[in-house]
């Protein structure tokens, strides 16, 4: 079986992350799940608390915002 990734871009989702990766582990328990947090708020703490329960979930976390395609 084949290993998947699902990239989840978040900019100030701190209000609605949690619901989306709670639905995304219901329905995708065994894949790999990356949050790719640039913005302001809360998002990259929500992440990590919830990271810390399900281990298929990545957080990459940028200080500066980068934009679109800049990696």
């Amino acid at each position: 079986m084949k290993e998947v990734s699902i990239i989840i871009p978040a900019y100030n989702e701190g209000s609605r992350i949690e619901i989306v990766l709670t639905k995304y582990c219901d329905h995708f328990p065994n894949w790999e799940k990356i949050v790719v947090c640039d913005g302001t708020d809360s998002t990259p703490s929500i992440v990590g608390e919830i990271s810390k329960k399900q281990s298929n979930i990545k957080l990459l976390n940028f200080e500066e915002r980068l934009g679109k395609g800049a990696l």
